[in-house]
C-alpha cells in the first residue's frame, strides 16, 4: 500500500512568516498535532509539532512567544516521503525518528501529510480485510 492512498490532502500549512499563535489556532481549528511550514513553491521547509510549542512555555512567557515565528521552534530539516512509500516502510520510519507528521512529497512539493494513526489504521485495515490476490 502506497503512502498517497491514505495521507491527508486537505491540510492547513504555515508559511516561514506564520507566528506561534497563527500554529496554535490552525492545530487547535484543523485538530492536527503538528504543521508544515511551506515556502513560497510549497516546498516542505520545517515541520513544527504541538510538543515543541508546549515545551517552549518553559522558556518564554506566553504573551512573547505569541508572536514569535513558529519557524524558530520547528524542525528545519523535516523527513518527507514520496506519494510512491510502502505504508509500512513509512511508520516504521516515524516510529523510529519519534515523527508524528510526515510531509508527502512529489518533486519537492507538499501533496499531503500522513499522521502515525493513518498509517497505523490503514495497516490494521489491510490485515483485517480478505486478500484479492490470488
Amino acid at each position: 500500500m502506497r503512502i498517497s492512498e491514505v495521507m491527508h490532502v486537505h491540510l492547513p500549512v504555515l508559511s516561514p512568516a506564520s507566528t506561534v499563535r497563527e500554529a496554535v489556532d490552525k492545530m487547535d481549528i484543523y485538530q492536527f498535532p503538528a504543521l508544515v511550514i511551506v515556502d513560497e513553491n510549497r516546498h516542505p521547509v520545517a515541520v513544527v509539532t504541538e510538543d515543541r510549542l508546549a515545551e517552549a512555555v518553559k522558556a518564554r512567557p506566553l504573551d512573547q512567544l505569541s508572536s514569535a515565528p513558529a519557524m524558530e521552534f520547528a524542525d528545519q530539516s523535516p523527513r518527507v516521503a514520496g506519494v510512491n512509500d510502502d505504508v509500512e516502510a513509512c511508520l516504521r520510519t516515524m516510529v523510529e525518528q519519534d515523527i508524528e507528521l510526515l510531509p508527502v512529497v512529489a518533486d519537492g512539493r507538499l501533496m499531503g501529510v500522513a499522521l502515525r494513526v493513518d498509517l497505523l489504521q490503514a495497516l490494521f485495515t489491510a490485515l483485517a480485510s480478505p486478500s484479492t490476490e490470488d
